[in-house]
């Protein structure tokens, strides 16, 4: 029954004085324990970079790539008082005898252990410390206006959707139905006709894709089993998990094929002007901003307040409060190019890169557009005609070549380096082959449905309907699969360790995105492979997309393993609407767990594939509520919006010159394809159309909404 009395360096984490100690350099406090003594606060301190990196310079290779060497890291439950500084440059002696030891245990020279000093001085000065004290966190203004925003929307919905299910004979505001969950719902689940549903399973296992490589990432930089997790991460099948960063590019050439669908449903008759070009990009700002903006500032504003935990404050609170001067520039979207020095290498709500790429490629599309239109009328000049149609997309495929050639050759080799990501991850003219490669795709295949309108059968003779040869198409069905599988499975042989003589660090595998440059591959080869990768990725993923979209006629002939019948399920459609907030969550969900970890957390296979599976879910249920109580009701008001500023009209892109609500027969494919087909870009393209030809109103919840939809964001 009496008082126990025990001092904060009970919580605190202790590197042995003498003797053996433990690998990877860990030494963990309690936290739960430091937060019930009075006036203590608990510290994490740690390097910046793993210890390896210094030790490899001074032991052999094959001594250094058998230790799991990680990131250096001590707890200290201390009193407030202490300063923060001070704890930083204490560590130098645990730092110092840490990397003797080892050098020890290496049977170091004498000369080489006199160099510890300078190697532990280096060190020091990429310590991070980060306190909590366990006081209650107050919010300020903006968090409380941003929580206030959310019950407003929150209240506006479960109102709008009772009056809808319950009374709906009652004349309720116009606004007030924008909020109806039934009906916005009844929109998601709508089925989507047409031929291009092949992209929903496509969306939506991308989608999973990214999500699977971002939970590992978190695994990255600190675990405690780092050489069970490298044997994991070094082998051979998990090739096909470290090729999520291909899912990214996956999405450029989605969004790039459908952005220039819509725009030639758009431009087909009629040209470009100032105003129609100014109305497309306020549409489409306009539709991806709003879900956009209430991530950014929940991110922001909110979750720090709401967490706590040893990694809270460096996992979520750092990069959160570096939206504090770099938010403009996402909402600008040119956060790829401008943040704040303060903002680190990826910026505020750094993920959102892709979108920032993204809008900027679709700026080019309209022009795109307009210079095959061009280019198609110039009959009798074939080679400058293809030029027009088809040489703006194969200029950005060169400039993307050239340029990223140029960046990797100049990006110092061995060693972890944030160039990778800022010089050439990051950036449009390094990212932007995918996106033209769909767009080169949807010209063609805009002129193949022009073609095959004007032809008796799909069994022609002209360049277009070879396509529809079964033993053609089955032999190119299997050539873009391997081409796929090549793409990912080749780099193997740049991390691939030999078990032997530790060729590679056991840190090694946990770097991604080109932070470390293996000595399996030369630089000739690296340039080669990070410069010619994208173009490897896209090139058969096009044509596995492309030869199921046009497996309408002939499914029964070449639908290998039904794949089109599997990714163009019905069950795709409402998860492939939802991937845009998918993705704008994931990664704010997973640092919100990560970051109120209390330990080190442990590689450990079946818990992680339970991990990524409820991440997955949990994203795509926070999307939902986002898109039925941000996104749709936006689109809503946005579509009224452009309804008011229009006249109440808008163009219907099936119409004819005449206005006559029938197409003819010798359009009766194009048309039917140009109708049915929308993606985020198209939404913003049928909102700002102007009144031409056979007009249409639109509805007070927005009816109109064309119904294909695709992710405006990846990254991984």
């Amino acid at each position: 029954g009496g008082n126990l009395t025990l001092p904060c360096s009970a919580a605190s984490g202790h590197v042995p004085a003498s003797g053996p100690f433990q690998l990877p350099p860990i030494f963990e406090g309690n936290y739960d324990l430091c937060r019930t003594f009075d006036e203590a606060q608990f510290c994490r301190i740690q390097t910046s970079m793993p210890l390896i990196l210094p030790v490899s310079q001074m032991l052999p290779p094959k001594i250094t790539g058998a230790l799991p060497l990680g990131n250096f890291l001590l707890d200290q439950c201390v009193s407030r008082t202490c300063p923060v500084e001070d704890l930083k440059h204490l560590i130098a002696d645990d730092l110092r005898a840490v990397i003797d030891r080892v050098l020890a245990m290496a049977n170091a020279s004498a000369a080489t252990r006199h160099q510890v000093d300078g190697v532990v001085d280096g060190l020091v000065k990429t310590v991070t410390v980060q306190c909590s004290d366990g006081a209650k966190k107050h919010m300020g203004g903006a968090a409380t206006f941003t929580i206030l925003v959310l019950c407003l929307l929150f209240t506006v919905t479960i109102v709008a959707t009772v009056f809808s299910v319950y009374f709906p004979d009652v004349d309720t505001p116009r606004p007030l139905n924008w909020f109806a969950a039934d009906h916005n719902s009844s929109r998601l689940m709508a089925a989507i006709p047409g031929d291009f549903n092949v992209l929903n399973g496509v969306r939506f296992l991308s989608m999973s894709w990214v999500i699977t490589g971002h939970s590992i990432l978190m695994y990255a930089f600190l675990v405690r089993n780092p050489t069970a997790e490298a044997r994991v991460l070094e082998s051979w099948p998990f090739s096909f998990v470290r090729g999520a960063e291909f899912a990214v590019d996956s999405f450029f050439f989605m969004s790039g094929f459908l952005a220039t669908w819509g725009m030639l449903a758009q431009f087909r008759k009629k040209s470009l002007k100032a105003k129609s070009y100014g109305m497309i990009m306020l549409g489409r700002y306009l539709r991806l901003t709003p879900s956009y903006v209430m991530v950014v500032l929940v991110y922001w504003k909110v979750f720090p307040i709401i967490g706590s935990g040893p990694s809270w404050d460096a996992t979520v609170q750092a990069t959160s409060a570096s939206c504090d001067s770099s938010w403009i520039y996402n909402f600008l979207y040119i956060n790829n190019f401008f943040h704040s020095e303060n903002a680190g290498v990826l910026g505020c709500a750094g993920w959102t890169w892709y979108l920032a790429n993204d809008f900027q490629f679709f700026l080019l599309v309209p022009f795109v557009v307009q210079l095959f239109f061009v280019g198609r009328d110039w009959t009798g000049r074939r080679v400058t005609g293809a030029l027009l149609k088809y040489g703006p997309a194969a200029a950005m495929v060169l400039i993307q070549l050239i340029s990223t050639m140029a960046i990797i050759d100049d990006i110092k080799a061995g060693a972890i380096s944030n160039d990778f990501m800022s010089r050439v991850y990051m950036k449009p003219y390094c990212r932007v082959t995918p996106y033209a490669i769909g767009i080169a795709l949807a010209l063609m295949h805009f002129e193949r449905v022009e073609e095959l309108g004007n032809g008796p059968s799909l069994e022609g003779a002209t360049p277009w309907r070879v396509l529809a040869k079964p033993h053609i198409v089955k032999g190119a069905l299997v050539v873009s699969l391997l081409g796929l599988f090549t793409t990912i499975t080749v780099f193997y042989t740049q991390w691939r360790c030999k078990a032997n003589d530790h060729e590679c660090e056991v840190w090694n595998a946990q770097y991604l995105y080109g932070f470390f440059r293996s000595p399996n591959w030369g630089k000739g080869t690296q340039v080669f492979y990070d410069s010619f990768c994208y173009l490897f990725w896209t090139v058969p993923l096009a044509a596995f997309c492309y030869i199921l979209i046009c497996a309408e006629h002939l499914t029964a002939h070449y639908d290998v393993f039904r794949l089109k019948w599997f990714l163009s399920h019905p069950a795709f459609t409402p998860l492939a609407r939802l991937t845009y907030n998918a993705y704008l969550v994931h990664i704010p969900l997973q640092q919100l767990v990560f970051g109120q970890a209390k330990y080190a957390p442990v590689w450990f296979a079946p818990h992680i594939v339970l991990e990524v599976i409820g991440y997955i879910v949990l994203a795509y249920f926070t999307a939902l509520v986002l898109y039925l109580v941000v996104e749709k009701p936006c689109m809503n008001m946005t579509s009224h919006l452009f309804h008011i500023l229009q006249g109440g009209v808008i163009e219907s892109p099936a119409a004819d010159d005449t206005g006559a609500a029938r197409v003819s027969r010798h359009h009766a494919p194009l048309d039917r394809q140009l109708s049915i087909v929308s993606d985020v870009d198209s939404e913003a393209l049928a909102m700002t159309s102007t009144p031409a030809g056979q007009t249409r109103r639109l509805s007070s919840v927005g009816d109109d909404e064309p119904s294909y939809t695709r992710l405006d964001a990846t990254a991984a």
